[in-house]
Formats: structure tokens, sequence, C-alpha cells
């Protein structure tokens, strides 16, 4: 069902029309698997850029349940801004983004990077 009355973007593991209708979420497990598969996946001492949605998911887990204190998690939600954040960080850390919605600006970093989709998240890596 391509379904979409509140016009929001995908976000992994989560059906939006049940997620904006049912007023309760305590069987909703879509952010605990998303956590979990991040961390399972992430490299040692890697950079995860996210915006809002995802960002505050791993960030309570980070803090609530001390979980991969080795990852540089940087919160982004200025597309315009996503260029410099990977640049900065892309030399010295394997660099990963929460998703592929509009704010990552996949179209701008593709010009100069390698953008490959890992589970629910993508690493960006430079073309060589």
């Amino acid at each position: 069902l391509n379904y979409n009355p509140f016009n929001t973007r995908t976000i992994t593991y989560r059906d939006n029309v049940e997620f904006f209708m049912k007023p309760y979420k305590h069987n909703s497990t879509g952010a605990i698997r998303y956590a979990n598969e991040v961390f399972e996946l992430l490299p040692e001492n890697s950079v995860f850029i996210a915006d809002y949605t995802p960002a505050i998911v791993i960030e309570y887990y980070m803090k609530i349940y001390n979980k991969r204190p080795d990852i540089k998690k940087i919160f982004m939600e200025d597309k315009t801004k996503i260029l410099k954040i990977v640049k900065d960080n892309i030399g010295s850390n394997r660099v990963f983004l929460a998703g592929d919605a509009e704010v990552y600006n996949i179209d701008e970093l593709s010009k100069e990077f390698k953008i490959e989709k890992i589970g629910p998240i993508f690493e960006v890596k430079k073309i060589n």
C-alpha cells in the first residue's frame, strides 16, 4: 500500500500510516530494531551523520544504555552543510549517513563520493 496522507518521508522499519494513526506505541519495535542494526553495522570509531528522527533514537540508546560510545554522532538538519561535514570527517574515519532522505543531499554527495547502502544506513566513501 503506497498511501501517505501526511506527506511524510519513509523511515526505516516504520509504517507511516500505522505510526501516525495509532496513538499508542507500546508494540512498536521499529526504533529498537533500527538502533540495534545501526550499532551492529557501524565499525569502531566511525562517524554517523543523522537528522532528528534517526539521531534521537541513536542518541537515546547511546546515553541510556551506554551503547557504542566510540561512535561520533553528528546531528545534521541543513542539507547545504552535508558536503563540508563529510569532507571534515572522511579523512580519519569511516563516515555513514542515517538515510537517503532529502536532508542528506545524496545527489550532491554522489558527485564527489561513492554512496553505498549497508542495511538501513549508507556509507560515504572516497572515489579512488
